[in-house]
C-alpha cells in the first residue's frame, strides 16, 4: 500500500510542483513556436494558471464531501478506480500534444489530467494512515518524498524536453504515466474495516463543532495559496532577471531540497505529534512568505529570492503530508472518512481557484514582468498562511480543553 501510494504521489504532485516550468513555457514565445498557443494567448496569465490549478486534481476534490465517505464501500474496487485514473492521467498528456489552442490545453492538461488525478490522488492517501497506527507521520514522509522526487523529475525533464518541443515532453510524459501507474494499480489495497464507521457526509448540526469549523477553514485557506510559490516562482524568477534554464533549476532544487525533509517531518510527527508539527510548518509558511519573499520582491534581491524557493521547497509539502492523519486523530476513525469528505471539497475548492486568483492579482499581463507587480500575491500567500496558523492555534487549545493538555498530539 505505501508503495502504491508512493508512485500515485510521483505520478500526480510531480507535475503539479512542476507545473511553474510549464507555465512560464505556455507564457513565452516557445509556445507559439510549437503550435499550442497563439500569440495573444499567451499572455492570459489567469487562463494559464487555471490549467495548472484543474490539473492538481482540485476538480474531483470539490465532490469530495459525497465520495470520500464512501470510500470504505469500494472495497477491492480501488484497484479500478485508481486504473481508471491513471489511464485518464496518461491519456490527456498524449492528446495535449494535438493542441493549437488555450482552451485545447484546458481541457486535456488541465481538466481531463485534473480528473484523472483528483481520482488517484483522493483516494490511496485517504487510506493510508489505517495502515499504520503508529509510524504514520513517518509512512507518509515516504509518501511526499515521492512527490517531491516527481516535482524534480518533471521539472528537470521538462526543462530539457520544452526546449526542443513541448509536444515531445508531453508524449513522454504520458508513457512514464501509464507505465507507473500499472504498478500503483496492483499494489493499491481497500480501505479497512471499522466497527460503527459513518460513511455518510456530515450534516448542518457538525457545524457547532467549532474544531470542525475551524479546520474547515484551514482546509481552504492552504490550499488557495499553497501552489502559489510553485506555480509562479519561475515566472517570479524571469521578472527578477533570471533566464528561463536558471529559474527553472531553481524550481528542481526547491522540490529535491524537500525529499529528505519529509521523511523527517515525518519522524517529527510521530514523536511530537501530527498537531503541533502541522501548526509549526503552516507557521513557517506564513513567517518565509511574509520575511523572505516579500522583501526578495520589494528589493529584487536574487540571492533572498533563491533563499525562499529553498525554505518553501522544505516546508510546503508538509501541509498535505500531515492534513490527513491530524483530521484522524482529531476527529476519530469513526467520523474520519465522513469530516474527510467536507476537508477534500474545500482543499479542492482552494487548489482550484488558487492559480486564477494569483493570476488576476498580478497588475499587469504583459510578458516582461516586474518582481513589484507581484506583491498582492505575495501578500495574499502570507495572510492566508498567517489566518490558517491562528486557526490551528485554536484547534489546538480546543482539543486540549477537551482531551486534557498532552505535549504530543
Amino acid at each position: 500500500m505505501l508503495i502504491a501510494t508512493m508512485i500515485a504521489s510521483f505520478l500526480t504532485l510531480g507535475p503539479v510542483q512542476a507545473f511553474g516550468v510549464f507555465q512560464a513555457h505556455l507564457s513565452s514565445e516557445d509556445a507559439v513556436r510549437d503550435g499550442l498557443l497563439r500569440p495573444q494567448q499567451i499572455q492570459e496569465k489567469s487562463l494559464i494558471a487555471l490549467i495548472g490549478s484543474l490539473a492538481n486534481g482540485g476538480i474531483v476534490a470539490l465532490f469530495g464531501i459525497w465520495f470520500v465517505p464512501k470510500l470504505p464501500w469500494i472495497g477491492s474496487n480501488i484497484k479500478y478506480v485508481c486504473l481508471a485514473g491513471s489511464l485518464l492521467m496518461s491519456f490527456s498528456m498524449a492528446i495535449g500534444m494535438a493542441s493549437t489552442e488555450l482552451w485545447h490545453l484546458l481541457l486535456s492538461e488541465g481538466l481531463a489530467f485534473g480528473v484523472g488525478s483528483g481520482i488517484v490522488a483522493n483516494t490511496l492517501p485517504s487510506i493510508l494512515p489505517e495502515y499504520f497506527s503508529t509510524k504514520s507521520g513517518l509512512a507518509q514522509g515516504f509518501v511526499a518524498a515521492a512527490g517531491g522526487m516527481g516535482g524534480v523529475f518533471y521539472s528537470k525533464l521538462g526543462d530539457v524536453l520544452l526546449t526542443q518541443r513541448t509536444q515531445t515532453a508531453f508524449l513522454m510524459f504520458s508513457l512514464v504515466g501509464l507505465y507507473l501507474s500499472i504498478f500503483s494499480t496492483l499494489l493499491a489495497q481497500p480501505a479497512r474495516n471499522v466497527s460503527r464507521r459513518k460513511t455518510t457526509m456530515v450534516d448542518w448540526s457538525t457545524l457547532k463543532n467549532p474544531s470542525f469549523c475551524l479546520f474547515m477553514v484551514v482546509n481552504l485557506l492552504v490550499p488557495l495559496t499553497l501552489r502559489t510559490p510553485t506555480s509562479f516562482g519561475p515566472i517570479f524568477g524571469k521578472s527578477m532577471g533570471l533566464s528561463p534554464s536558471k529559474a527553472a533549476s531553481i524550481h528542481a532544487w526547491m522540490s529535491l531540497v524537500g525529499i529528505p525533509t519529509r521523511l523527517v517531518v515525518g519522524t517529527m510527527a510521530d514523536k511530537a505529534g501530527h498537531q503541533n508539527t502541522c501548526l509549526l510548518m503552516t507557521a513557517l509558511c506564513a513567517a518565509t512568505v511574509l520575511v523572505i519573499w516579500l522583501p526578495a520582491a520589494l528589493t529584487g534581491n536574487q540571492t533572498m529570492w533563491t533563499v525562499f524557493m529553498m525554505g518553501w521547497g522544505l516546508i510546503n509539502g508538509t501541509f498535505l503530508q500531515l492534513i490527513n492523519s491530524v483530521g484522524q486523530r482529531l476527529f476519530g476513525p469513526e467520523l474520519y472518512y465522513s469530516y474527510n469528505g467536507t476537508f477534500t471539497s474545500l482543499r479542492g475548492l482552494g487548489f482550484v481557484m488558487g492559480g486564477p486568483l494569483a493570476g488576476a492579482l498580478l497588475r499587469h499581463k504583459t510578458e516582461r514582468m516586474e518582481p513589484r507587480q507581484f506583491l498582492p500575491v505575495i501578500v495574499c500567500t502570507g495572510l492566508a498562511m498567517l489566518a490558517s496558523t491562528v486557526s490551528l492555534v485554536y484547534v489546538r487549545i480546543l482539543d486540549a480543553k477537551k482531551q486534557g493538555w498532552k505535549w504530543a498530539r
